[in-house]
């Protein structure tokens, strides 16, 4: 729709854009990026901290070690990710900075 001239900008994945452009179906000379979205942690798991009452003491770490060690693509593409990898609450940084700009927060 961008590339036709019928809307003048368009918001999409880098990945779907890459796909688009590779398969043809988008000229980059005729489409260009105007932005691009900072990094930020994605598609997280959150464990709630009654985990470790109920299954005891360092489950959370435990449960974490699995899913980070999960090498087996048919149970990967359920998520769907070839990896997955540990995170911090520091990696929500930007996530927060945003939302408490825009007044998500309370």
């Amino acid at each position: 729709m961008v590339e036709s001239g019928q809307v003048e900008a368009g918001v999409l994945s880098y990945k779907t854009f890459d796909k688009l452009v590779a398969s043809g179906e988008v000229d980059p000379e005729l489409v260009k990026i105007i932005w691009k979205t900072p990094p930020y942690a994605d598609y997280n798991f959150t464990a709630h901290p009654l985990l470790e009452e109920m299954f005891g003491k360092g489950f959370t770490m435990k449960l974490q070690d699995a899913l980070v060690a999960l090498k087996d693509p048919e149970l990967l593409a359920a998520f769907p990710r070839e990896a997955l990898i540990s995170a911090k609450s520091a990696d929500f940084d930007g996530i927060v900075k945003v939302a408490s700009e825009l007044g998500f927060l309370r």
